[in-house]
């Protein structure tokens, strides 16, 4: 009976073993017909946009960018001749940041192995990137007309893009990049691969497209152009109205006219090129140190890293909207060092006296300038391109003050838009805070500018007393 009964048990298991395999069989049989038929479908929508894209294209006229606004901003800050901070011993970190490596080729391990059979190096904003490639992709253009364009989309459908799309959402992702990353990540390594522009931009357009971004392929004359769509309004780029949506000319010649396509099926689905950086930018690790100095707290030897390499990727950004500077993260770094010289401060003060040492901070550690004297050109600062300049002007310090308010006390601060000046306003919930505010949303947010130089919290510049600003919100994009 025993026997009997380790007989069945035997059974039984071997029974179970065969079902679970049958079902692992099945279930990996499942994947790959899922997957199979969305490669199908996949290579249906690219045979009908390439026959799309051999239908004859129309003319369009180019219309002018957009300027930034140009009211004019003071030469020089105003400020009051003392704010009453009373004296708190901060930490003194001298440390500097340890001497940088060799710079190595930047290595992207994919999260499963690669199908790809060749190694591509190329550099990205000075970092030196290897990754894996299929020399299948280097097709150039056998010409420019419809129907080369439309035999040059099928020619690239038929390679393994898919995989190389995956590799470069990786590195994307591991360096914090947004769309506009994406692009020039991209296009870094069409200029590796070919010497003609128009292969290049062809490159781009094809796999941007395939990344499911809203952008387009021009002709003018024998010229190719790149035209996006963006999620936030755009300045100083030409743009073409295409279907009632402005799509912004990629490129520096000036361009009048174009001839490209409409709208079509294939374009369901497609997102507008977005901005907003959803993650801290961290290209690379070539750091340097900002030192400051804070004439309130002399005994504070301070300085911040920043990154040049950002800071070059910032430099190409197209300029867009406040509240997408506003809402970018410094890098994990900077923060760091912020914390190690505040975090020890917050502790021996209330909520608003915080407040008020960073915004002092800000107030007197930074010269100003306006960006006509510095640029030339009004400029908007990302908040880590604060510390790599060596003027700013208000926009720039409100977006850098804002920033660290939300990541040393997580209040809620907006931007206040005067005209020709832009400030901030935090909210100290149900702390009493006198002075100079305005409710939103059935909020007070107590007025804080960082440009009025030595001003404290609720101290709003005399010449806008009595107007009543612009708000500027926006979230943190981080998550």
């Amino acid at each position: 009976m025993k026997k009997l009964v380790i007989l069945l048990t035997f059974v039984s298991g071997a029974l179970s073993l065969f079902a679970q395999g049958n079902l692992k069989d099945e279930f990996e049989q499942f994947k790959k017909q899922r997957a199979q038929e969305y490669h199908n479908y996949i290579s249906e929508r690219n045979r009908e946009f390439a026959d799309f894209l051999k239908r004859e294209w129309q003319q369009f006229e180019s219309f002018k960018g957009e300027s930034l606004p140009e009211e004019p901003k003071p030469k020089r800050p105003p400020f009051v001749p003392d704010t009453n901070l009373r004296p708190i011993t901060g930490p003194v970190i001298d440390n500097p940041l340890p001497a940088l490596p060799e710079i190595k080729p930047v290595v992207v391990r994919p999260s499963k192995p690669s199908v790809l059979p060749e190694k591509l190096t190329f550099s990205f904003y000075g970092v030196t990137l290897e990754i894996p490639f299929s020399a299948k992709m280097k097709i150039g253009g056998e010409g420019y007309s419809e129907e080369q364009i439309a035999a040059y989309w099928e020619k690239m459908s038929a390679t393994p893009y898919e995989d190389f799309l995956n590799v470069l959402q990786e590195q994307a992702q591991a360096f914090g990049l947004n769309d506009w990353g994406v692009y020039r990540l991209v296009e870094a390594v069409a200029q590796k691969l070919f010497e003609n522009e128009n292969d290049r931009i062809l490159f781009c357009f094809f796999l941007l497209r395939q990344q499911g971004l809203d952008v387009k392929i021009g002709r003018s004359q024998d010229k190719l152009c790149l035209l996006m769509a963006f999620s936030t309004k755009i300045y100083e780029l030409s743009y073409f109205t295409l279907d009632g949506k402005k799509y912004y000319y990629i490129g520096k010649d000036k361009l009048d006219r174009l001839y490209t396509y409409g709208k079509n099926a294939t374009d369901k689905g497609l997102k507008e090129v977005d901005l907003n950086l959803s993650l801290p930018l961290n290209i690379g690790d070539a750091w340097k140190m900002r030192e400051l100095k804070l004439k309130k707290f002399p005994d504070m030897q301070m300085a911040l890293p920043y990154n040049t390499a950002n800071i070059a990727f910032y430099s190409d950004m197209p300029l867009t909207d406040l509240p997408v500077y506003f809402a970018t993260a410094l890098p994990q770094k900077t923060e760091e060092y912020i914390v190690k010289y505040f975090g020890d401060i917050r502790t021996k003060c209330s909520l608003p006296e915080f407040v008020g040492i960073l915004l002092n901070f800000v107030q007197t550690s930074f010269d100003y300038q306006t960006d006509e004297e510095q640029f030339g050109r009004e400029k908007y600062f990302y908040p880590e391109e604060i510390l790599a300049y060596p003027f700013c002007d208000c926009e720039d310090r409100a977006a850098f003050f804002a920033r660290l308010v939300r990541n040393l006390t997580g209040l809620e601060v907006v931007g206040l838009d005067y005209p020709g000046h832009i400030a901030t306003a935090v909210c100290f919930g149900d702390v009493a805070v006198e002075g100079d505010a305005f409710t939103h949303k059935g909020h007070r947010y107590v007025v804080c500018d960082p440009t009025y130089i030595n001003a404290s919290v609720g101290m709003e510049m005399p010449q806008y007393k009595g107007t009543t600003p612009g708000i500027i919100e926006f979230k943190d994009e981080v998550r």
